[in-house]
C-alpha cells in the first residue's frame, strides 16, 4: 500500500488549495491577523466540503506547504 493510499481512502481524493496573501516582511502584506483570518476561513470551507487534503501557498514563498 502506498503512502498516498494510507492517507486518503479514495483513489481520487479532492485536494484543496489555500492561497495566502503575502506574508509579513513583504511590502503588500496585510498583516499577520489578516493572513490568519484568510487561512482559517478557507480551511473552514474545506472542512465543510469534506476536503481531506489541503495545500497552503503564498506568492511570497516559492513552495507549497502540505497539511
Amino acid at each position: 500500500m502506498s503512502r498516498f493510499s494510507k492517507v486518503f481512502a479514495s483513489p481520487s481524493p479532492v485536494i484543496g488549495m489555500i492561497h495566502l496573501p503575502p506574508l509579513p516582511d513583504y511590502d503588500d502584506s496585510p498583516g499577520i491577523d489578516a493572513i490568519i483570518h484568510s487561512a482559517l476561513s478557507d480551511f473552514l470551507s474545506h472542512s465543510i466540503a469534506a476536503i481531506r487534503g489541503t495545500r497552503f501557498w503564498s506568492p511570497s514563498v516559492d513552495r507549497c506547504l502540505v497539511a
